[in-house]
């Protein structure tokens, strides 16, 4: 019984380190963003208004990498989406 429960014991604490660990690398963004409706840059704790991309950068892990999706590539430069193998990020 007594090596039954020193098991348990090291499962447990072993369990535990597990958890803290994952929470430790989990940043989440929580409550609300004021984000300009016309521009989409959104206003930090300090007042300043930063594009929403910095913003998350800051406040989190994700990292962002552009493009451009078919419907703006054909509204703002005419061009007819390219034919890709890749599939969409």
């Amino acid at each position: 019984m007594a090596l039954y429960k020193g098991r348990m014991d090291r499962e447990r604490e072993e369990l535990i380190q597990q958890l803290q660990q994952a929470l430790s690398q989990v940043k989440t963004l929580t409550g609300l963003l004021p984000i300009c409706a016309w521009c989409k840059n959104v206003r930090d704790d300090q007042g300043y208004w930063l594009r929403v991309e910095e913003y998350i950068q800051d406040h989190s892990d994700a990292k962002f990498s552009h493009g451009l999706c078919p419907e703006c590539a054909h509204t703002h430069f005419g061009a007819e989406p390219l034919a890709s193998n890749n599939p969409p990020l």
